[in-house]
């Protein structure tokens, strides 16, 4: 799948990569249950053990949560409190099913493969770097609070 070859920018400038991010999901929005079905299937074909942990909440429930943090990712400044307020939340809901710090590079990986998937043409390295950052700095948050739970 080709990639537009705009000039790179670069996460100095957050309010751009917010703007990329808010652009990718309202173009994706009307596919997105199609979209986490891609998510899981890229998701559980790189990490067969995540699908057990989670196979009992494969629901379209939880479908609608992955949704909610993908538009929480594109609509809400990282750094912001109801950002880390939120993602802190996430941490503690996944402590139980005892993740490690390689299980949410393989769910970003997952997630940046099915919105590319998803944009097609669309897709640009602006739109990588967007989503790239954006899940490094939630993973990181979450792992944190995964420590300090621990």
């Amino acid at each position: 799948m080709p990639v537009n070859h705009a000039p790179a920018i670069t996460t100095d400038d957050p309010t751009l990569l917010h703007a990329v991010r808010q652009g990718t999901v309202t173009s994706i929005s009307p596919r997105a249950k199609e979209l986490v079905a891609h998510f899981d299937g890229r998701l559980f074909g790189r990490a067969p053990a995540l699908e057990e942990r989670f196979a009992n909440v494969i629901t379209q429930q939880q479908h609608a949560k992955i949704w909610s943090v993908v538009n929480l990712m594109a609509n809400i400044e990282p750094g912001g409190t109801r950002y880390q307020e939120r993602f802190s939340q996430l941490a503690l809901d996944h402590v139980d099913r005892n993740l490690q710090a390689e299980q949410y590079r393989i769910f970003g990986e997952a997630l940046v493969e099915s919105l590319r998937y998803f944009e097609g043409p669309r897709w640009s390295d602006e739109k990588q770097e967007a989503w790239e950052s954006v899940i490094e700095h939630a993973a990181g948050l979450i792992s944190a609070r995964d420590s300090a739970a621990a």
